[in-house]
């Protein structure tokens, strides 16, 4: 990535926002190309409450965070100043490395309007690649079609660099084995009965289904 990237001045990177290896990646990207390191406020919070290994805008002055547009549009809600106060001082600097420096900053596509404005408005973008790192098969959704379509029409190349990390039955099998679990629920596949091969503790949940562990999580904390 920093290779496909060292010519590019601003570098967008589609993400999921819960890839924190891909995290990883992006901050060694801005160390050896010399950019500083944009999260968005959703990933900002994922990394406060996952970890604080990796370099994040509560305990890195190298690390700013951006407000999407359609979170500035909740920011006055209750529910919500929980995640938005901690980085409030964080982004009133954000405008600045936007203008004035070199930077990397993870995107989703709901966050397609924020960069059509720093393109068109802010005059930003001007030096700029998106970074594709998600599974290929995506790209035949519709509304990643219509992102992606938007991207190339802003005159900002498109650079597909993807590694998946999801596990194999085989790492789930080690997991399994280390760790003995009481229940094993398998999520985010189109087999999810393959995971009975491998273990006797299997429950299969349909979309929307509900696992009661209330009374399960009692016990253990009575021992």
């Amino acid at each position: 990535m920093a290779e496909k990237t060292k010519s590019y001045d601003q570098v967008l990177v589609l993400m999921s926002t819960t890839n924190i290896d891909r995290v990883t990646t992006i901050q060694r990207v801005a160390n050896k190309t010399g950019k500083t390191v944009i999260h968005d406020i959703l990933l900002s919070n994922v990394l406060r409450l996952v970890t604080q290994k990796i370099p994040n805008a509560l305990n890195s002055k190298k690390v700013q965070v951006f407000l999407p547009s359609f979170i500035y549009l909740l920011k006055d809600k209750p529910e919500y100043q929980q995640y938005i106060e901690p980085y409030k001082k964080k982004m009133k600097n954000t405008g600045k490395i936007l203008h004035r420096s070199k930077f990397i900053m993870n995107v989703r596509i709901s966050m397609i309007r924020d960069i059509e404005k720093l393109k068109l408005k802010s005059k930003v973008l001007n030096k700029c690649c998106l970074i594709y790192s998600l599974w290929e098969g995506y790209k035949e959704d519709e509304e990643y079609k219509q992102f992606l379509s938007k991207i190339a029409e802003l005159g900002i190349d498109i650079i597909s660099l993807h590694t998946s990390g999801h596990a194999d039955y085989l790492a789930l099998q080690q997991v399994i084995d280390i760790t003995c679990p009481d229940v094993v629920i398998p999520i985010h596949t189109e087999n999810k009965n393959g995971i009975k091969q491998y273990t006797d503790k299997a429950v299969i949940l349909e979309d929307g289904e509900i696992y009661q562990v209330e009374e399960r999580k009692k016990k253990y904390d009575k021992a």
